[in-house]
């Protein structure tokens, strides 16, 4: 459900303003698409490794949920603002 989410929100940080200002090799046909599979991608590897035996399905999602977030700020919305 969170991943669902993301492809539509994410949909509107790739304007006119990202396209101007990110670099080429964020810029590519599909890039909107692939660029959060690729983070799903890696922050499942990082919960894989990190995650705990004792942890619950909430401290789980919440880890994947805040992780992918983090990425995603300190990867896209410099090109957004």
């Amino acid at each position: 459900m969170y991943l669902i989410t993301q492809f539509i929100v994410i949909q509107k940080f790739f304007t006119h303003t990202f396209y101007s200002f990110a670099p080429k090799y964020l810029i590519f046909s599909g890039s909107s698409y692939l660029i959060p599979l690729l983070l799903a991608v890696l922050v499942g590897c990082f919960l894989k490794w990190s995650k705990d035996k004792d942890w619950g399905i909430l401290e789980t999602v919440s880890y994947y949920a805040v992780v992918n977030i983090v990425l995603s700020i300190f990867l896209i919305v410099p090109y957004v603002l």
